[in-house]
């Protein structure tokens, strides 16, 4: 038996300018849903970004093509659409930087 362990981590931003940039002035999501997703779009585990924005996916067993989805929490939605692919992941892979800007809904701007 093989015993894999890739991760996936990365941050979400509340992107201010909408410029995909950590600037001045944006603020780090907290609290906000990320989900790594198999090859068929199956979500595989579900986790919140901690006070500083981070997530990560540690450990799985997944071997394959995986994306992380991050839509928002309503007042923000990515500026991605809510998906990006991490890429082919094999073995102990480690995927960094899989960051997702967030931007007003269009809603939420005109309140």
């Amino acid at each position: 038996m093989f015993n894999f362990n890739a991760s996936v981590a990365g941050r979400v931003v509340f992107d201010n300018n909408a410029d995909g940039v950590k600037n001045k002035g944006d603020k780090v999501g907290k609290g906000i849903t990320v989900t790594l997703l198999g090859e068929e779009g199956e979500a595989l585990v579900v986790t919140r970004t901690d006070n500083k924005g981070r997530f990560s996916f540690g450990g799985f067993h997944e071997v394959g093509e995986v994306s992380v989805q991050c839509l928002g929490n309503g007042d923000y939605v990515s500026t991605e659409g809510g998906a990006i692919r991490a890429s082919k992941v094999t073995k102990s892979e480690t995927i960094r930087n899989v960051d997702f800007f967030l931007v007003a809904a269009p809603h939420a701007e005109q309140s």
